[in-house]
């Protein structure tokens, strides 16, 4: 009895064995696995799916697939409805906003962010806070900057 020696290299062996996993992967690949595959691959469109993996998802029902998941991450929030307050002058109306903790201080330990905006310019100043009580003695020193 003779054996035939067979010398494979660790690449080719490698290269066998992702063959054979794209074979086996393709082939397992159904209109109803279509919806197991979409969400574990990122929600990629169907297009990049058939490239990357040269699966056929196009037959089967799997054109008419709707994510429910990718139609939620899409919506917008309504428009704010439109104004009917017109200023005619700057410091007239302005809109205030503080926020924070930010999760990283700044050199100087500011986690907080106040931000005030001009109705009429459109203005924006953006102070860094330490702590959010901080927010009254700024608003104060703005409305005595503004008066002047």
């Amino acid at each position: 009895m003779e054996f035939e020696k067979n010398i494979v290299t660790a690449s080719q062996l490698a290269n066998d064995f992702c063959n054979m996993l794209a074979i086996a992967c393709n082939n397992a690949v159904s209109s109803n696995q279509f919806s197991i595959w979409y969400p574990r691959l990122g929600h990629m469109s169907c297009n990049k799916m058939k490239s990357v993996l040269n699966f056929n998802l196009m037959h089967n029902g799997t054109k008419d697939f709707i994510c429910e998941i990718c139609l939620k991450a899409r919506e917008h929030r309504l428009p704010f409805a439109h104004s009917t307050t017109i200023v005619a002058s700057e410091f007239e109306l302005i809109h205030v906003y503080t926020w924070g903790p930010y999760h990283t201080n700044t050199h100087s330990g500011h986690r907080y962010f106040l931000t005030i905006l001009d109705d009429h310019s459109r203005a924006t100043r953006t102070h860094h806070i330490v702590a959010k009580d901080e927010a009254v003695s700024l608003l104060k020193t703005f409305v005595t900057m503004a008066k002047s």
